[in-house]
C-alpha cells in the first residue's frame, strides 16, 4: 500500500499524542507510510530520527506571508489552519493518492481497509458528529452546538487524488488562510465549519456513518461500548477508532472536558478504554511535554503573545501589513499606533466581540469548576 498515507498535525507539546496514534495504527498496517506535521519548531526539545513517522515542520510546506499567518491564529487555529496545506503537499508532492488525516488524539482498533477502498471510488470520506438527534436534556451538547461546529468532525477525513481533490483543496485553503478561527459569534468553527458545504458545492463524496468509526463525547447518547474477549465493540460492530477529544488524563470520570451529560458511571467498559488510553500517553512523556513552548507563541523578545493581541491583528485585515513582522513586539506597536480610525470596521469589531465571548466563557467555566 505505498500509495496511501496517513497523516496528523501537532505541536511539540502534544507529540505523545502523535506517538500514541501511529503505534496503533502500525498495528494493524505497518508497512502505510505515516507523518506528523509539526505545527511549531523542533527546538532541540525531540529528536525527530528516533520516532516511527516522518516529522515535518510546518514552515517548510511554502504558505505565504508565514509569520503573519502563524500569528493571527492561536495554536488550536493554527494546527487546523495548515491542515489543507498539509494534505496537498502529500498528494501533490510526496505523490500519495490516498491521504487519510486523524486528529492526534485518536487511537485505533482495527484496520481502516474500509476508507482505503472507500478512497477507491470516492473523492472524500468524512464522518459525522451524530445520526441520531441529541437529547433535549439541558446539557451540553445539544444540536444547536453541533450546527455551530459543522455537521462533520474533521479528526478525520480521508482524501484521493482527484480533479475534484484538488478543487476541494485549493477552497480549502483559501477559506483557511484567513478564516479559520474560533469565532462564536462570528460562527467561524476553524477548520471543519466549512466542511458542511462539502455536499452542496462538490461530488464523489462518502458519508461514513457506521458506529465504529470516530467515536466521542458527542455522539455517545447513540453508541454503546462493550467488550467481547479483548475486542471492543460499538453497537455491538467493531470499533475502528475513538476519539478522546477533551480527554483529561488526571480525571477521567468526566470523559470530556467539552461535555456533561455523561460520565464513565453511564459506560463501564469505557472506563477500561479512557484507562488504556491514558497509560498509554503517560508511557510516551505526556508528562513532560505538555510543558514543552509553542514557538509561536511567543514574541522574539520573550514575551507571551495574547490572544486579544491575535485578534487585533487578524481584525485589522491587510492594515496590519504595516506593523511589518508581528513577532517583533506587535502589541507595543500596535499601541503607538496613530490610525485608530481604521479599527471601526465590522471585520475589527467581530474579532474583538469573538475573543472577549471566549474569554468571559472560559472565565465562567473556571468558576464553575
Amino acid at each position: 500500500m505505498s500509495d496511501i498515507c496517513l497523516c496528523t498535525i501537532v505541536s511539540k507539546n502534544y507529540l505523545p499524542y502523535a506517538r500514541v496514534l501511529m503505534k496503533s495504527f502500525r498495528q494493524f498496517h505497518p508497512d502505510i507510510k505515516t507523518f506528523v506535521l509539526l505545527a511549531d519548531k523542533i527546538d532541540g526539545f525531540f529528536d525527530p530520527s528516533q520516532e516511527n513517522f516522518e516529522v515535518i515542520e510546518a514552515e517548510s510546506l511554502g504558505i505565504k506571508d508565514f509569520d503573519s499567518f502563524t500569528f493571527k491564529y492561536n495554536i488550536v487555529e493554527f494546527n487546523t489552519a495548515v491542515k489543507p496545506f498539509f494534505m496537498e503537499f502529500l498528494l501533490l508532492q510526496r505523490g500519495f493518492t490516498k491521504a487519510i488525516y486523524l486528529d492526534p488524539d485518536i487511537m485505533i482498533f482495527n484496520e481502516l481497509t474500509q476508507i482505503f477502498t472507500l478512497l477507491d471510488t470516492h473523492s472524500v470520506v468524512l464522518t459525522p458528529h451524530i445520526t441520531l438527534p441529541l437529547p433535549d436534556d439541558g446539557c451540553s451538547p445539544k444540536d444547536i452546538d453541533i450546527l455551530k461546529v459543522g455537521c462533520f468532525n474533521l479528526g478525520f477525513i480521508g482524501l484521493s487524488k482527484s480533479e475534484s481533490t484538488s478543487r476541494l483543496l485549493s477552497w480549502w485553503k483559501e477559506r483557511l488562510y484567513d478564516a479559520c478561527l474560533q469565532g462564536p459569534i462570528s460562527g467561524y468553527a476553524v477548520d471543519q465549519g466549512w466542511m458542511s458545504l462539502v455536499p452542496c458545492l462538490f461530488s464523489n463524496y462518502y458519508i461514513l456513518k457506521e458506529p465504529g468509526y470516530n467515536i466521542a463525547y458527542w455522539n455517545l447518547h447513540e453508541r454503546t461500548v462493550t467488550k467481547k474477549g479483548e475486542n471492543f465493540l460499538v453497537n455491538n460492530t467493531p470499533l475502528y477508532f475513538f476519539h478522546f477529544s477533551g480527554i483529561n488524563v488526571r480525571s477521567l470520570e468526566r470523559i470530556s472536558k467539552y461535555q456533561n451529560r455523561f460520565t464513565l458511571t453511564h459506560f463501564p467498559v469505557l472506563k477500561d478504554l479512557l484507562e488504556i488510553y491514558k497509560d498509554y500517553l503517560l508511557q510516551n512523556g505526556i508528562n513532560d511535554t505538555l510543558k514543552w513552548p509553542y514557538r509561536y507563541g511567543f514574541y522574539k523578545n520573550g514575551s507571551h503573545i495574547s490572544d486579544m493581541a491575535r485578534g487585533i491583528f487578524w481584525g485589522l485585515g491587510v492594515g496590519s501589513k504595516e506593523f511589518g513582522n508581528p513577532f517583533e513586539n506587535f502589541c507595543h506597536k500596535f499601541f503607538h499606533w496613530r490610525n485608530v480610525h481604521r479599527l471601526f470596521t465590522e471585520r475589527f469589531l467581530r474579532a474583538m466581540l469573538d475573543k472577549l465571548s471566549i474569554r468571559a466563557w472560559n472565565f465562567m467555566l473556571k468558576r464553575k469548576g
